[in-house]
C-alpha cells in the first residue's frame, strides 16, 4: 500500500477519534431532561421538537463516524491481540449500527409529535415496540456495542503498553451510564469516554506511518499517549 494510502487511513483514524466521541456529549447537553413515562416523554418531545431533532442527527452523525474510530481503537491490537481486537471491533461496529437503527425509531417518534397523530396513540405504538423481543435484542446490541466492547478494547491498549488512564476513563464512564443518576453524571461519561478516544486519537496523529501500521507506540515517542500521561512503560522504567 502507498504511504499516502496509509497516512490517509492514520489520519482519518485519528480524527474521528477525536471528533466522533465529541457528538453524542453535545447530543446529550442539548436534549432535554428524559421524562419517567411515555406519554410525558412525548409531550417534552413535542414542546422540544428542534432540539430533539439535532440531538438525534448528531447521534447519527457519530454512529457514522463512529466506524472508521472503532477501526482506528482496534488497530494498535490487530497484530498482537488479534482475537481481541477482531471480536471487539465486530460487536463495537453491530453496537454503533444499532444506535443508527435506534435512533432512527427516535424519528420516528419525533414525527409522531408533529400533531398528526394524537399522544396518547402516539405513546401507545411507542410502548407497544419498545416492548417487542427485538426491540430489547436492539437496545441490549446497542449497550454492548457502544459501552463494553470499546471499555474492552482500551484493557486491551493498557496492557499492550497504553496508558493506564484509558480503562480508567472508559470504565468510569460505563459506571456513570449503568448508574443512570441523571443529565449532568451522564454528560460526564460521555466527556470520559471522549476523553479515552481523543487520547488515542492524538496519539495515532502523533505517529509515523510505520510506526502505526507495526501497532507499536514508539520507543523514542512519549511514553503513554501523549506527553505528560503516564503509561505503563513509565512505570516499567521508573
Amino acid at each position: 500500500m502507498a504511504e499516502s494510502d496509509t497516512t490517509l487511513r492514520r489520519r482519518v483514524a485519528g480524527v474521528t477519534l477525536i471528533v466522533a466521541p465529541l457528538l453524542p456529549l453535545a447530543a446529550h447537553v442539548i436534549q432535554p431532561a428524559h421524562a419517567q413515562d411515555t406519554a410525558s416523554e412525548l409531550a417534552n418531545q413535542a414542546a422540544n421538537n428542534g432540539r430533539y431533532t439535532a440531538s438525534t442527527l448528531l447521534g447519527l452523525a457519530f454512529a457514522f463516524l463512529a466506524v472508521p474510530a472503532l477501526f482506528g481503537l482496534a488497530h494498535p491490537l490487530r497484530a498482537t491481540r488479534p482475537r481481541l481486537a477482531n471480536g471487539a471491533l465486530a460487536l463495537a461496529l453491530a453496537g454503533a449500527i444499532a444506535t443508527a437503527v435506534f435512533l432512527g425509531t427516535g424519528l420516528v417518534g419525533l414525527a409522531m409529535t408533529d400533531g398528526a397523530v394524537g399522544l396518547d396513540a402516539a405513546a401507545k405504538v411507542q410502548d407497544g415496540y419498545e416492548g417487542t423481543v427485538a426491540f430489547g435484542v436492539l437496545l441490549g446490541l446497542m449497550i454492548i456495542g457502544t459501552s463494553f466492547a470499546p471499555l474492552a478494547l482500551l484493557i486491551g491498549l493498557w496492557r499492550a503498553g497504553w496508558s493506564r488512564l484509558l480503562p480508567i476513563a472508559g470504565g468510569a464512564s460505563l459506571l456513570l451510564f449503568v448508574a443512570d443518576a441523571g443529565k449532568w453524571p451522564l454528560a460526564a461519561g460521555f466527556a470520559l469516554t471522549a476523553i479515552a478516544w481523543g487520547a488515542v486519537g492524538v496519539r495515532t496523529m502523533q505517529m509515523s506511518d510505520l510506526e502505526w501500521m507495526s501497532s507499536a507506540p514508539s520507543a523514542a515517542g512519549p511514553p503513554g499517549l501523549v506527553g505528560g500521561l503516564p503509561g505503563r512503560h513509565a512505570v516499567a522504567s521508573g
